[in-house]
């Protein structure tokens, strides 16, 4: 999986030049030491990551989790909760409501990106049915969404966001044919999940995760170029602009 986290250091170093410089990878001790605390070998996406950044990954922040691999470590020594073996721990929570960040290695279509909290290792099942929550399709795509959200969509100046009117799973491999004659193609680390597509003076996150409702977050430089791209989307899907 050292491609995989190769493309993602690349993509990012594409709006920050100096990050491939002043990013830390973990050791092969400290990688040795956390799987033996998991249990068993990490999933290779995740091993993949941490060795390429996860001395000091805090510039990420997914669902506010602290992604460092000392802090997981810390964490695997400390916990009296075990889930499962396909939820691998690869993010400990600072904050209320304090759900964890795992990679469900076992999940259809590839690993995926959920939360949850700590709890009773014997009331799993009913901790997955109350507080399950998806975050991404790929640990690769939660990544580089970030950065495109972070430097890219909070960054230009005009901005809505769509929603459609209910679920289906049919939507979201719909918004891609709707904006190819826009110039505006999925990036390589796009699922089934969450779409992304980034023109540079244009931006779309499409996502429908795990059967929720397609929303689709625009941001342009000016309102003309938002409402060409958002009428494309509305003449073609069952979407409302919320306010």
């Amino acid at each position: 999986m050292k491609g995989t986290m190769e493309s993602v250091v690349a993509f990012v170093a594409d709006f920050d030049p100096a990050f491939p410089r002043y990013i830390r990878g973990a050791s092969r001790a400290e990688l040795d030491e956390l799987a033996r605390l998991a249990g068993g070998p990490l999933p290779a996406v995740y091993e993949g990551f941490l060795a390429a950044m996860g001395g000091d990954p805090d510039w990420i922040s997914i669902r506010g989790t602290r992604l460092a691999i000392a802090a997981l470590t810390e964490r695997y020594r400390t916990r009296s909760f075990v889930p499962p073996a396909e939820y691998v721990l690869i993010g400990v929570a600072k904050d209320d409501p304090y759900l964890d960040l795992y990679l469900h290695a076992g999940a259809p279509g590839g690993p995926r990106v959920v939360v949850f909290p700590e709890g009773r290792t014997e009331a799993f099942d009913e901790i997955l049915r109350f507080w399950l929550r998806p975050v991404a399709g790929s640990l690769p795509e939660a990544i580089c969404t970030h950065v495109v959200r972070l430097l890219r969509l909070n960054v230009l100046p005009a901005a809505t966001r769509l929603v459609a009117r209910t679920a289906s799973a049919g939507l979201l491999p719909q918004v891609a044919p709707l904006l190819a004659p826009l110039g505006l193609a999925p990036l390589w680390f796009s699922n089934d999940w969450v779409q992304v597509a980034d023109r540079g003076d244009a931006c779309v996150i499409a996502a429908a995760m795990d059967g929720a409702r397609l929303s689709i977050e625009i941001a342009a430089e000016d309102t003309a170029e938002v409402g060409r791209i958002t009428r494309a989307l509305s003449a073609a899907l069952p979407l409302d602009e919320m306010p």
